[in-house]
């Protein structure tokens, strides 16, 4: 007995343990991949892109079943389902130019009508990978800076530019030009008319060199710098593998010269360029075929400018390179501004010798007392100096004036002052004090440059300053100006969202004890609508908001000192349309195999979305966009199913209302007309207007309009439309009909036509 009851209690306890782990059991996480190497197809600004889960690495043996899986679409921490699918179906990912989307994925398996899922797959970034012409354009000028540094006047530059209404790029230099065709998607090239000669294949060299440097721009704008590739497409054919594609024709040009000698000249012309703008399969074929393209010059390597004898009109200089013996032979050019940050130009376009530091020249007609900046680069390097300053000598002049000093009052606990050089001052001092009329101690002395940030002041106190101009024969001392340390200015103010009724910003941290939020919707007249009391609050969702209507906001920060707010200068304005109102859907059939969505317009609109479903708590997918005519005609769909709509609306800026109320409409054929006539005694003629895609009709008659209706009649489609009903004189008939659209055998009816009546004779 006991052995009994210890074999029944084992298999219990078997099923219940058992059946708890089939219900939690774990799933394999899925990878979610891109099925293609770069989008799928690309159209007037709109790509596609296919995903799908990694089947053939995911599943592992026949017994592991998995029913499908589900893909998300991932915003910020907002993760929204958009499709459930089976393993062997892929999920299509539109959007346009300009943007990108991120998903993830996961797998599911039904165990007593409930699904398991595997953890979340990793994210997939699909994102806009076409360059734009414009971006090569300019990376293109960007490389031929350097060679145009050499050009003796504006007119020997070569320049590349873009002709937007032909789609070309054009190359100029010398009054001659050169031209490439572009679209989205490529940029091409082609001279398959010209017989070679001699002498054209001098000028087919031109060419090839502007094919380098679109090449070698691409590539770097693609996130490889100092690349170039081994291998290259030689055929239509090859070209979507590579994306680079050289077609030419090889030539040999023999003579022998009036000496004797023989002399060859072949090489290959080339008759057709084409590059692909896809970033994505530029860095594919970078990553199998690429190399480093080696420069003469090691990268990295700059001269150092030695400076050599100074007058007020002339500055001696060198360079020198490092390690380098005379042997290198390294040459450089020498670039002077009187800015140190910017303004650059070549003093000479001769290559002075800098290998040693042993030659110097002297770049003379220089203003004296002035500040000059120089740098250098080696020929044919990468990189230049360290910039050096270099101070000519003053004239020997009497100082006159006093420098005229301005203060900013800002940039947390610092207070920056400048001021005009003075004519005849070789250096300035700063004095300060706390009090205006106080002592004035000088907090710095010797200074070359006309400004000084004077730094560790306390926040929203008053400091008083002078400056002195020190010359070789005598000082002047300006008037006293004053400076109040305070926040810095807000900086990067900017959306993050809007809706209809609200706004989201943000903005870059201060380090202070907050900030002050300002809101106007005519940039005249602000009120506060927020403090953030933490430095750390930097964002704000401002509700509560008109529809379609433009806001300005501005911030600012402060500092809480001694109780009391020291405020820093409001950020930089910046402006924002609210999205329109919801619009209002209704749904209508067109015929049998498709429904009109008809929108309301609302005002602000630019776009209206629209997005479908086959249940009403389902997933939507994006539909389409619907800007002038606000009917969208949804056509091939399956006559007999209820599909669900809703709509939002976007205005210019890309902000969008809420969705509209789901709306939905079953696929039937249209209600058909009907009319009714008693031309004889005890006859009631009736009928119908033919539908498209019907299959049959039903018309149904009663003696009360609200009474029992019974079928009187029900036709084909290869009947006529019109047939006698046996009435009884004086009765008042009430007549209603609807069009049948057959679907695997069943009927599928249209709505019933309004009821309409009439008197028998």
């Amino acid at each position: 007995m006991k052995k009994i009851l210890f074999s029944v209690l084992t298999f219990l306890f078997c099923i219940v343990f058992l059946g708890n782990v089939n219900a939690e059991e774990t799933l394999k996480t899925p990878t979610l991949k891109n099925l293609n190497d770069s989008y799928a197809s690309y159209k007037d600004g709109n790509y596609t892109y296919e995903i799908a889960i990694d089947f053939d690495n995911y599943i592992v043996d026949d017994n592991y079943i998995v029913d499908g899986y589900e893909v998300y679409e991932k915003n910020n921490n907002d993760i929204t389902l958009v499709s459930s699918l089976t393993m062997a179906e892929e999920y299509n990912v539109n959007f346009k130019k300009g943007n990108s989307k991120t998903y993830v994925a996961r797998v599911y398996k039904e165990v007593d009508g409930e699904k398991i899922y595997s953890d979340y797959s990793n994210e997939l970034v699909l994102k806009d990978s076409l360059l734009t012409i414009e971006q090569v354009v300019n990376k293109v000028n960007e490389g031929l800076d350097e060679l145009n540094q050499l050009a003796e006047n504006e007119e020997d530059k070569l320049i590349a530019s873009v002709d937007s209404e032909n789609n070309k790029i054009v190359f100029t230099s010398g009054g001659e030009s050169l031209s490439f065709d572009y679209t989205d998607e490529y940029i091409t090239y082609s001279d398959l008319e010209t017989v070679i000669t001699e002498d054209n294949v001098l000028d087919n060299f031109g060419s090839v060199m502007m094919m380098a440097f679109v090449q070698n721009s691409i590539i770097e704008l693609s996130g490889y710098e100092n690349k170039t590739v081994t291998e290259f497409a030689e055929n239509e054919e090859d070209y979507p593998k590579y994306g680079i594609m050289y077609i030419g024709e090889d030539y040999d040009f023999s003579k022998d010269d009036e000496d004797g000698n023989h002399i060859t000249n072949t090489g290959t012309y080339i008759r057709k360029f084409k590059i692909t703008l896809n970033k994505d399969i530029i860095s594919k074929t970078v990553e199998e075929y690429g190399e480093d393209i080696e420069e003469s010059v090691p990268s990295g390597l700059a001269p150092t400018i030695i400076v050599g004898e100074v007058t007020e009109n002339s500055v001696e200089l060198s360079g020198k390179v490092e390690g380098s013996s005379e042997d290198d032979e390294y040459t450089c050019f020498f670039y002077r501004s009187k800015n140190k940050e910017d303004g650059f130009s070549l003093i000479s376009d001769w290559a002075f010798n800098c290998t040693a530091g042993e030659i110097y020249f002297d770049d003379d007609g220089l203003e004296p007392n002035t500040n000059y900046y120089y740098k250098a680069i080696i020929n044919g390097g990468d990189t230049y100096s360290d910039v050096v300053v270099v101070k000519t000598k003053a004239a020997n002049k009497k100082i006159t004036k006093a420098p005229t000093v301005k203060t900013k009052n800002g940039n947390n606990n610092t207070i920056e002052l400048s001021w005009n050089k003075v004519d005849g001052a070789n250096t300035y001092e700063v004095l300060r004090s706390e009090k205006k009329t106080g002592k004035y101690k000088t907090i710095k002395k010797g200074l070359k440059e006309n400004k000084y940030i004077n730094t560790g002041v306390t926040y929203g106190k008053t400091y008083y300053y002078k400056v002195k101009a020190v010359g070789g024969k005598n000082s002047k001392t300006s008037s006293i100006v004053t400076g109040v340390a305070k926040p810095n200015k807000v900086n990067n103010l900017r959306f993050t969202g809007a809706s209809t009724n609200n706004v989201k910003l943000s903005w870059d941290k201060v380090n202070v004890t907050g900030y002050e939020i300002y809101r106007s919707t005519n940039k005249k007249s602000w009120s506060k609508i927020s403090t953030a009391t933490k430095n750390s609050l930097l964002s704000l969702n401002n509700k509560k908001l008109k529809a379609n209507t433009t806001y300005y906001y501005k911030v600012r920060a402060y500092k809480k000192v001694s109780g009391k707010k020291v405020y820093g200068p409001y950020s930089n304005v910046v402006t924002t349309k609210t999205a329109p109102s919801k619009p209002k859907v209704t749904v209508s059939v067109r015929d049998y195999k498709s429904l009109n969505v008809k929108i309301t317009s609302v005002k602000g609109a630019a776009k209206y979305e629209i997005y479908r479903s086959t249940s009403k708590t389902g997933s939507y997918e994006y539909m389409d966009d619907v800007t002038t005519s606000l009917t969208y005609k949804d056509e091939n769909l399956e006559t007999g199913k209820t599909y669900y709509y809703k709509v939002k609306a976007c205005n210019s800026k890309g902000h969008c209302s809420g969705y509209t109320d789901i709306k939905s409409k079953k696929v039937t054929p249209k209600t058909p007309s009907m009319n009714l006539q008693s031309p004889e005694t005890k006859v009631m003629t009736v009928t119908l207007g033919e539908v498209n895609g019907a299959d049959g009709y039903i018309v149904e008659r009663s003696t009360s309009k609200k009474g029992k209706y019974t079928i009187v009649k029900k036709l084909t489609s290869e009947d006529e439309l019109i047939f006698d009903d046996a009435t009884k004189k004086g009765t008042t008939y009430y007549y209603k009909a609807r069009s049948y659209t057959l679907v695997n055998g069943k009927e599928v009816y249209s709505d019933y036509t309004s009821i309409k009546s009439r008197k028998s004779n």
